[in-house]
């Protein structure tokens, strides 16, 4: 696999953090998965595009914990939007939906889930791996990163980003994240290899 090293800055983007290689995140990801039941969160996105959001959303954060929805400009992330998903969060108990779905997500779903609950999505509901993700970007209230694979093809993998966002009392009200479809072929594999979208 090729190594991804440092994001590219451009227009509206601040030089990224010098990120390990993609090689050294997935053996991260290896470390996590024997700790957790099946292939676990790792913290730091192998996708270029992934790596972008997470820049961003730390740049909106500042000296905060997490950052205030309000301080998420879809313009400042224009050329990702297709990839990008919002959540709205309600706790006690802990629910979720979707607000938005970028169009490269709704092209390759089985439909538009903008509006609807993850609990009525069967592939999504508790104790799916989305779920688990979106659930740990709320507990932690830090960005948590996953290989999930695909429905139709659960050899093939897509890495999804999630990154919590807060309200006005600090509480995460909302999931901001992406989605990179570089498949991966079981991404935990030795010898795992990417395939073309």
């Amino acid at each position: 696999m090729e190594e991804a090293g440092a994001v590219d800055s451009g227009k509206g983007w601040h030089a990224a953090r010098n990120y390990p290689p993609a090689s050294a995140v997935i053996q991260q990801a290896k470390w996590f998965s024997l700790k957790v039941n099946g292939p676990g969160f790792h913290l730091i996105p192998c996708s270029a595009d992934l790596r972008r959001l997470l820049s961003y959303w730390e740049e909106q954060r500042g000296d905060r914990l997490i950052p205030v929805f309000r301080s998420i400009d879809p313009d400042d992330v224009r050329p990702l939007l297709p990839i990008t998903f919002l959540v709205d969060v309600s706790q006690e108990p802990l629910d979720m939906a979707y607000r938005h779905l970028g169009s490269a997500i709704v092209s390759r779903s089985r439909g538009d889930y903008a509006g609807l609950r993850l609990r009525d999505l069967p592939s999504q509901a508790p104790p799916s791996q989305i779920w688990r993700l979106y659930e740990a970007a709320v507990v932690h209230q830090s960005p948590h990163v996953l290989f999930v694979p695909l429905i139709d093809h659960p050899s093939l993998h897509v890495e999804m980003l999630a990154m919590p966002l807060a309200s006005k009392d600090h509480r995460v009200d909302t999931i901001f994240g992406g989605i990179s479809f570089d498949l991966v072929y079981r991404p935990y594999d030795e010898g795992r290899s990417r395939v073309s979208n």
